[in-house]
C-alpha cells in the first residue's frame, strides 16, 4: 500500500513538472510574439530577430495554431523588409494551418497579409479579388474590428493601384470604403490603431489633387506616429506632406517636413528612406547646393543597395528550393525506371507479355524523358525570369544614376554648347528609361505599338513644358505587336524626332501639329511617317555640321534595314519603310 501511494505521488509530481514546463514554454512564445509586434514599427531589425526565435520555438513546441501565428508574424515582417518571396511562402504556410483548423480570424489575418504582399508586387487584380473575399468573411463574422479591417484593406488596394494612372472614379471608391471603415472605429481603441486609415485618406486625396484635405489627414497621422515613436510612419507621413508642399509651390515647408523624416530615419525602413532621400537630394540639386545634394544622394544609393540585396536574397532562397525539388523528383524517376526493368526481366519467358512490357517500358521511358525535359525547362525559365527581373532592376537604377550625374555636370558647366550637349544626352537617357520601363513587363518579346508610342509621346512632351492639349495630335497606328528588337530602334527614332520638334518646331508656330502614321501594307512592308508643321530645316547643312541626332536616327534606321527619307513640305516630314 505504501508503495502504491509513493507511485501515485511520483506520477502527480511528474505531471506537475510537465505542466509547469509547458506553461513556461507558452509564456516564452507569448513574450516572443509580443516583442515581434511591439518593435515592428519602431525597430524592424529587432522585430525580425524576435520573429525568427518565435518561429524556431513554435516548431519545437509542436502546436500548429501557435506555429501558424509565428509564420504569419514572420511573413508580415518580411513584407516590410522587401523580402517578398520568402514572405509569401511563410504567409501561405500559415494560411494552410488556419484553413485546416477552421480558424476564421486567423484566416482573415493571413489573407490580409497576403493581400499586402500582392500590393507590394503591383499584383493589384489578385489583391482586389482577395480583399473582396476578406470583406465577406469579416461581415459574416460580425466583429466591428474585423469589418473595419475589411473596408480599410479594400480601400487601400484601390488607392495603391492608382499610383500611376490616378483614375478618379477608382480613387473616389477608395475614399468611400475608407469612410465605411471610419464608421466601425471605436473610441475605446488607441488612436494609433486607426493611423493607417488616415494615411489612406491622405494618399487618395493627394492623387485626386485635393491637397487641403490630404494635408489634414496626414497631419493627424503624423501627430499619432510621433506620439507613439513609430519611426516608419513618421517618415511616411512627413515625406507625403513634403511632396504636397512641393506641388503647391512652398519649397521651405517641403524641405522642413522632408528633413523631419530624416531626423527619425531608421535604416531598416527601406521603402520610406529610399523615396525620402531621393526627394531631399532633388531639392538641394535644384538649389545648386551640391554639397548637401551629394550627401543625400549617397544616402539614397546606400538604401537602394540594401533593397537590391534583400531582393537578391529572396531570389536565391527560391532557386535553392527549386533545385532541391528537382533533385528529389529525379531520384524518384530513376527508382521507378529500375523497378520497371526488373519486372520486364521476370516476365521474359512469356512472349506476349514480354513484347507488351517492352513496349510499355519504351513508352514509360519516353514519358519520363519528356517529363524531365519539361521540368528542367520550367525550372530554367523560372530561374531566367528571376535573373531578368534582377537585371532590369539594375538597368533601371543605373539609368537613373547616369541621368542624375549628367544633370549635375550640366549644372556645373558654364560653356553653353557643352551644356546643351550634356542636356541632350540626358534627354536620350530619359527616353531609354521610358523604353526600358515599357519593356519591363510580363511580355518581353513583343511590344503593343499603339500603347508604346502614345506613352512615349505623353512622357516626352512634359519634359519641354508642353501639355498634351497644347499640341494638335493626329496619331494613327495600324500595327499591333512588334518584336522588341525592332521596337527599341523605332522608339529611339521617335524620341529624337519628337525632341527636335519640341526644340525647333512647336515654338515657331501658333498651332503646333504632330502627325504619326504607322501601318502595315499588304506585302508585309511597314510604312512609318512623322510630320510636324514647324519651319523645317536644311538637311544638307545639318548633316554637314555633324548633327548627332540625325546621325542617331540614321543608325537606328539602318539597324532595322529601313529605307528612310526627309522632306520639307509645310514642315518637316520623315518617312521610313522596312520589312519585319
Amino acid at each position: 500500500m505504501i508503495r502504491l501511494f509513493l507511485l501515485i505521488g511520483l506520477l502527480l509530481l511528474l505531471k506537475f513538472q510537465i505542466l509547469q514546463c509547458q506553461q513556461t514554454t507558452e509564456n516564452t512564445l507569448k513574450l516572443l510574439k509580443d516583442s515581434s509586434s511591439h518593435y515592428i514599427n519602431r525597430e524592424i531589425a529587432k522585430s525580425d530577430s524576435f520573429a525568427n526565435l518565435f518561429v524556431l520555438h513554435a516548431r519545437k513546441f509542436g502546436n500548429k495554431s501557435i506555429l501558424a501565428d509565428a509564420l504569419l508574424t514572420k511573413g508580415t515582417i518580411q513584407n516590410s523588409l522587401f523580402q517578398f518571396e520568402p514572405a509569401r511562402e511563410k504567409i501561405i504556410e500559415a494560411l494552410r494551418y488556419f484553413e485546416k483548423s477552421k480558424d476564421t480570424i486567423g484566416l482573415i489575418r493571413a489573407k490580409l497579409s497576403l493581400g499586402m504582399n500582392h500590393n507590394f508586387l503591383d499584383e493589384f487584380e489578385k489583391s482586389l479579388v482577395l480583399n473582396k473575399e476578406i470583406l465577406k468573411l469579416c461581415i459574416a463574422k460580425g466583429d466591428s474590428d474585423l469589418i473595419y479591417q475589411g473596408y480599410y484593406s479594400l480601400g487601400r488596394v484601390l488607392g495603391w493601384s492608382q499610383y500611376a494612372r490616378k483614375n478618379r472614379d477608382t480613387l473616389r471608391m477608395a475614399i468611400l470604403y475608407f469612410k465605411k471603415a471610419l464608421k466601425y472605429t471605436s473610441p475605446q481603441k488607441d488612436s494609433i490603431y486607426y493611423s493607417m486609415l488616415y494615411r489612406g485618406f491622405g494618399d487618395a486625396y493627394t492623387k485626386l489633387g485635393n491637397y487641403e484635405e490630404a494635408l489634414k489627414y496626414f497631419e493627424i497621422n503624423l501627430r499619432q506616429q510621433i506620439k507613439q515613436k513609430l519611426y516608419g510612419g513618421i517618415i511616411n507621413s512627413s515625406f507625403n506632406m513634403g511632396i504636397i508642399y512641393k506641388e503647391i509651390g512652398r519649397p521651405e515647408k517641403a524641405i522642413y517636413y522632408l528633413k523631419m523624416g530624416d531626423k527619425y530615419a531608421d535604416n531598416s525602413n527601406y521603402a520610406g528612406l529610399h523615396s525620402l532621400y531621393q526627394e531631399i537630394y532633388k531639392h538641394y540639386l535644384s538649389k545648386n547646393d551640391y554639397k548637401n545634394a551629394f550627401e543625400y544622394y549617397s544616402k539614397f544609393e546606400k538604401v537602394n543597395k540594401m533593397i537590391i540585396q534583400a531582393d537578391k536574397e529572396g531570389a536565391v532562397t527560391k532557386l535553392s528550393k527549386l533545385y532541391q525539388t528537382e533533385k528529389q523528383e529525379s531520384q524518384l524517376k530513376e527508382q521507378l525506371t529500375e523497378i520497371k526493368l526488373k519486372g520486364a526481366t521476370i516476365q521474359n519467358q512469356k512472349t506476349v507479355t514480354y513484347f507488351s512490357l517492352i513496349a510499355l517500358s519504351i513508352i514509360s521511358m519516353a514519358s519520363i524523358f519528356y517529363y524531365r525535359l519539361y521540368k528542367e525547362n520550367k525550372a530554367s525559365s523560372q530561374k531566367n525570369a528571376l535573373l531578368l527581373k534582377e537585371q532590369n532592376h539594375r538597368v533601371k537604377n543605373n539609368l537613373q544614376v547616369i541621368s542624375a550625374l549628367l544633370s549635375l555636370q550640366a549644372n556645373r558647366t558654364e560653356n553653353q554648347d557643352a551644356r546643351k550637349a550634356i542636356e541632350d544626352s540626358q534627354l536620350r537617357v530619359q527616353a531609354m528609361s521610358i523604353i526600358h520601363k515599357k519593356l519591363y513587363g510580363d511580355d518581353v518579346v513583343e511590344i503593343e505599338m499603339s500603347v508604346f508610342i502614345r506613352e512615349l509621346i505623353e512622357s516626352i512632351l512634359p519634359i519641354f513644358g508642353y501639355n498634351l492639349d497644347d499640341i494638335q495630335q493626329n496619331i494613327k497606328i495600324g500595327v499591333n505587336k512588334i518584336n522588341v528588337d525592332k521596337a527599341v530602334p523605332i522608339g529611339l527614332i521617335i524620341n529624337e524626332l519628337l525632341t527636335n520638334s519640341c526644340k525647333y518646331a512647336f515654338n515657331k508656330t501658333n498651332n503646333p501639329e504632330l502627325k504619326i502614321n504607322f501601318v502595315q501594307q499588304e506585302n508585309n512592308d511597314y510604312f512609318f511617317t512623322y510630320h510636324d508643321n514647324g519651319p523645317g530645316f536644311d538637311l544638307a547643312s545639318s548633316t554637314a555640321k555633324g548633327s548627332f541626332g540625325l546621325k542617331l536616327i540614321e543608325l537606328q534606321s539602318r539597324q532595322i534595314f529601313a529605307d528612310s527619307e526627309w522632306k520639307n513640305d509645310y514642315g518637316s516630314t520623315y518617312t521610313m519603310k522596312f520589312y519585319l
